[in-house]
């Protein structure tokens, strides 16, 4: 079972943010598939799935993931992820969460990294990417 980074209390902004959490690269995520058991784990999960380049990743999408969530799938598709990392998490209403990650991705041959927010939500006892950033 996948057990979330410890974090610190929330700061001005309502953010949890992660204490010290694990950096994952194509090395480390050869078997990360930690599940859909948390918000942590879903995201995690996803971009496992993308780093390794495998399918998995939809096992963690929400069955609510509309147009605009397909259309930032379809941006995913042409980006190679090469590392990330939790960095905090926000709960903006009942069973609904924002995960903050930083990623590195190359794309036409040019690297970029960043720290952008995935929306979780709870969905029959799992937790579902409802829209992923880009």
């Amino acid at each position: 079972m996948y057990e979330a980074p410890k974090t610190k209390p929330k700061d001005k902004d309502g953010w949890l943010n992660y204490l010290d959490p694990p950096s994952y690269d194509a090395q480390s995520v050869s078997g990360v598939f930690p599940g859909t058991a948390s918000p942590e784990a879903a995201v995690v999960h996803y971009l496992a799935s993308r780093v390794r380049g495998d399918k998995r990743y939809r096992e963690t999408l929400s069955a609510s993931c509309d147009r605009r969530c397909a259309s930032k799938l379809e941006d995913h598709d042409q980006w190679t992820f090469l590392a990330f990392r939790l960095v905090g998490k926000k709960e903006y209403a009942p069973g609904k969460l924002w995960v903050k990650v930083w990623f590195q991705i190359e794309y036409e041959g040019q690297r970029d990294d960043g720290e952008d927010d995935f929306e979780v939500l709870e969905e029959a006892g799992a937790y579902r990417i409802l829209y992923v950033p880009t």
